[in-house]
């Protein structure tokens, strides 16, 4: 588990620093092996989830870009002219 920890990214796309649970347990049955097949499917489920994290987090980056863009920003006003 340790292994599969240290493979989880420390930082998101922008380099803010993602917060960890150390809490996190991986659920076993009773009796079940851990063995190479076990460690790739949790490996897997690890590399899907960030994948759509990175995918949802773009769609939102690129869904401001575009309404900043078609946004028209105000003019400055001179403080004269808001003291009015």
């Amino acid at each position: 588990m340790e292994i599969l920890g240290k493979e989880l990214p420390l930082k998101d796309l922008e380099g803010q620093t993602i917060g960890a649970s150390k809490n996190f347990t991986l659920d076993l049955k009773k009796g079940q092996d851990v063995n190479e097949d076990y460690i790739a499917d949790v490996r897997n489920k690890f590399r899907t989830a960030f994948f759509l994290y990175k995918r949802k987090k773009s769609r939102w980056i690129s869904l401001y870009n575009r309404v900043t863009q078609v946004t028209v920003q105000p003019a400055e006003f001179a403080d004269e002219y808001l003291r009015k």
